[in-house]
């Protein structure tokens, strides 16, 4: 089993901005600053990682899905959705953000995000797993990926 480095965008934002939160950055500094600094973070792990031996996993947020052409931007790569019950996902994002349920609802499953999803490689269930079983499921389809390459 390969080697996986592992970046979390929302982290990288937040760590940039000094603020605690990607929510808090975009806010504060506004999304287009915010999707230059995702296309930025992206770019600069893409280029430190290329000649790594281990398997670079970036976990792109759902405010660096809001850019433009996404489909472009993201096309370069091989992605996979995590996807688990709108309630629990709900939950754990609400404790970073103030958006309503309602909001959430009309953003998450709006014709766009489901385009956006519908071309991921992969879709996975994580739903009602712990994280340790999450990470595991997300490995193996991982590895299932890099056997097609």
């Amino acid at each position: 089993m390969a080697e996986y480095d592992f970046v979390d965008l929302d982290e990288a934002i937040a760590r940039l901005n000094n603020v605690p939160t990607a929510y808090q950055s975009a806010r504060q500094f506004g999304l287009a600053r915010f999707l230059s600094d995702c296309r930025e973070i992206v770019a600069t792990y893409d280029s430190k990682h290329a000649n790594a031996n281990s398997i670079l996993i970036i976990a792109v947020g759902e405010w660096a899905l809001r850019m433009d052409k996404l489909e472009t931007w993201l096309s370069s790569y091989r992605t996979v959705s995590l996807v688990a019950p709108v309630d629990e996902v709900f939950q754990r994002r609400n404790q970073l953000t103030d958006i309503s349920f309602e909001n959430y609802c009309r953003f998450n499953y709006s014709e766009e995000r489901k385009r956006i999803y519908a071309n991921c490689d992969v879709a996975l269930d994580i739903g009602h797993l712990t994280q340790a079983e999450a990470v595991e499921k997300l490995i193996q389809a991982i590895e299932n990926l890099r056997k097609q390459i």
